[in-house]
């Protein structure tokens, strides 16, 4: 664990918690590598295996390759996951990856650059896209997914044996969006 100005490892001052490192993967290596030993779950989004769909939506060029490197040294810093008796994380990499709608071929490259990196990553499959913000200028992802989009995908999960992770759940897309209409939008 991280250690303070004196060498004292943050956990010799009681704090014991696992830092997470949650971040889009589009991260120089040599950035990572200043960061050994201070991170101890990376928490990466993999958003584009396709790199015209990254520069489209995002303006990021070179992503895929970027990406895939940046994951491959969180992978060597940390390995896979390894979660404590309780089954909560202490250790290692969770990439996620968000479907987004009429790009499944964007998510099937994504997939595929991930098993290439190590087909045991623990991989958090995302299907809570929901349009917001900027989305109503691009009318191709202005909806949300559909059960035929998730179903390609989650297939070739399987496919490639990615079985290490999570799916999320079918209604995810509308209730992890707060009501701002409301007075107290994060009120449950």
């Amino acid at each position: 664990m991280a250690g303070d100005k004196n060498g004292l490892a943050i956990s010799d001052k009681g704090l014991t918690l696992p830092i997470v490192w949650n971040s889009n993967a589009y991260e120089q290596v040599a950035i990572l590598k200043q960061m050994a030993g201070l991170v101890d779950i990376y928490l990466p989004d993999f958003k584009y295996g396709d790199d015209e769909v990254a520069v489209k939506y995002s303006r990021a060029h070179n992503y895929a390759a970027a990406a895939a490197k940046a994951i491959k040294e969180m992978l060597r810093q940390v390995g896979h996951l390894q979660v404590n008796e309780g089954g909560n994380a202490r250790r290692g990499v969770i990439v996620r990856h968000l479907i987004l709608p009429n790009n499944i071929q964007n998510s099937l490259a994504a997939l595929k650059i991930l098993h290439d990196i190590d087909p045991r990553l623990h991989i958090s499959l995302m299907r809570q896209y929901y349009p917001l913000h900027q989305a109503k200028n691009y009318p191709e992802i202005n909806r949300q997914i559909t059960e035929q989009e998730f179903a390609r995908v989650f297939d070739c999960l399987w496919e490639l044996g990615l079985e290490n992770g999570w799916v999320q759940a079918k209604d995810s897309g509308s209730v992890l969006i707060p009501d701002f209409r409301k007075t107290e939008p994060f009120k449950i």
